[in-house]
């Protein structure tokens, strides 16, 4: 049986293409000048704490996400526009040009949060 996703189909995404699409993404998600805008980062250290980080410029978010990621952090961006840059929380988003989940639930977060049912326990 063949694979849709076999390596032969597979894409190889290049370091340039990585970086012009973290320079695209902004202008398509951040479309209003009225809105604050954030990205957050983790750095790689098992006590690194989740950082959010105001953004200023448009313009500069692709590079500064960049010297981010050399420097050992991983970078996400804030799909949402903000109407102050104090948090990222539900009541405090003016705008969004785009759906999202977040789905990165690690195991500490799942026992901590989430009770499995027996069904999902054992597959």
């Amino acid at each position: 049986m063949n694979s849709i996703c076999s390596t032969q189909s597979r894409r190889v995404i290049s370091a340039d293409d990585k970086l012009q699409t973290g320079k695209q993404l902004p202008h398509a998600l951040w479309r209003s000048p009225d809105c604050c805008y954030q990205i957050a980062t983790l750095g790689k250290n098992p006590n690194s704490q989740f950082r959010n980080q105001p953004v200023k410029s448009i313009a500069g978010v692709g590079e500064l996400a960049r010297r981010l990621c050399e420097s050992g952090h991983d970078v996400y961006f804030a799909c949402a526009g903000y109407w102050t840059s104090a948090s990222r929380k539900a009541k405090n988003v003016a705008l969004a040009f785009a759906f999202w989940m977040d789905i990165d639930c690690g195991e500490d977060k799942a026992a901590a949060k989430f009770h499995l049912t027996e069904e999902i326990d054992h597959d």
